[in-house]
Parts: C-alpha cells; sequence; structure tokens
C-alpha cells in the first residue's frame, strides 16, 4: 500500500502537532512552577521583613532602657559612699539600676531559620542573602550573647556579695556599654535591611 504526498504532510502536522503540545505542557509546567516558587520566596521575605521590624521595635526599647541604665551604674561608680546601699540582705539591689524588666522581650530568627531550612534561601540574589545573614548574625553572636552574659552576671553569687558591690559595678558598667554600643548598630542594621527588603520586594 502506497501512502501519497498528502499523507505524509498530514502526518508530519500531527507529529510537529505533538511535539508542540508536549513542549508546550512542559513549558507551562516550568512557568507554573516557576511562579509558585517565586511566590514562596516573596512570602518568605515579607516574612523576613515583618520579623526584622518587630526585632527592631525591641531592640530600640532596649536601647532606650540600657542607655538609662547605664547612665545610672555610671553615676553609681563615682559615690562609693553609696556602695553599701547596693547590697541588702545578700542581694544586690537591681531596681535602683535597671527600671523594668532587664530583657523584656526576645528578639527572635525564626522566618530565617525557616527560610534556610526549606532552600528559599537559594533563590534570593546573593548579596540580600549575605546581608540578611549579617543582621542576624549581629543579633544573634552581639546584642543576644552580651544580653546573656548580663543576666548570667546578675545571677551569679558573687553579684550578691557586699565586698564585691564595686567589682560587681565596673562588670556591669562594661557589659552594658557594650551591649548599649551593640544595639545601636544594630538598630542601624535592621534598618538597612529594611530598605532593602521594601526595594526587592516592591521589584
Amino acid at each position: 500500500m502506497k501512502f501519497g504526498k498528502s499523507f505524509w504532510i498530514k502526518l508530519g502536522i500531527e507529529s510537529l502537532l505533538i511535539v508542540f503540545s508536549v513542549l508546550l505542557a512542559l513549558a507551562l509546567n516550568e512557568y507554573m512552577s516557576q511562579n509558585k516558587e517565586d511566590e514562596r520566596t516573596k512570602q518568605a521575605l515579607i516574612s523576613i521583613r515583618e520579623e526584622l521590624r518587630e526585632n527592631q521595635k525591641i531592640v530600640r526599647n532596649w536601647h532606650q532602657n540600657h542607655r538609662v541604665a547605664l547612665k545610672k551604674i555610671e553615676e553609681y561608680r563615682g559615690r562609693t559612699e553609696a556602695y553599701d546601699s547596693l547590697v541588702v540582705n545578700h542581694q544586690f539591689q537591681l531596681n535602683r539600676l535597671f527600671e523594668g524588666t532587664l530583657i523584656p522581650n526576645l528578639v527572635r530568627s525564626t522566618a530565617w531559620e525557616t527560610a534556610k531550612s526549606t532552600g528559599i534561601l537559594q533563590n534570593i540574589e546573593v548579596p540580600l542573602a549575605n546581608s540578611l545573614s549579617e543582621t542576624y548574625d549581629a543579633q544573634k553572636l552581639g546584642v543576644s550573647n552580651t544580653a546573656d552574659r548580663l543576666i548570667s552576671l546578675i545571677f551569679e553569687r558573687e553579684t550578691h556579695q557586699q565586698e564585691r558591690a564595686a567589682q560587681t559595678l565596673v562588670l556591669l558598667q562594661f557589659t552594658m556599654a557594650e551591649l548599649v554600643g551593640q544595639e545601636s548598630y544594630l538598630i542601624s542594621a535592621y534598618d538597612d535591611m529594611l530598605q532593602k527588603l521594601d526595594a526587592t520586594l516592591e521589584q
């Protein structure tokens, strides 16, 4: 049985249509997958931005309270006659230096850790990812660690000994000064990072 020219043309057209349909389906699937991944990345960046905004509010509050506390510590260091009043019944009178809770809220990194653990971080441009990493490192390795050291100092037995009041004030001053400086830097880093996130999300 011989096939005419029209048969082969028709067969060729049908084959091309099948190939085109398969390629189109693959392209649409890839497009939809990419859109879905882009949306996941966008939502992750929005969550990180909100987390950093909240953290900045917390650190601003810390900074304000800790600056006041540092000033009080410096004032007490200049008044040696007041040292005896700082330790009463084997308890350092922290309320003379700090108003309210020393660290009332904790900064968080949940959104950042989620982005890293789910692989979304690889979808973020390298400069932005590096900036985010540096900001969260400053938050964790700087402010959070120093705050932990300050809290540990307060709970040490030696801190509540009368004869160590002067030394305790020195340690509190150094640690608080370090914390205040780190907070100031971190607030600025938050501002810079939030501007970068806003610009990225507006694109």
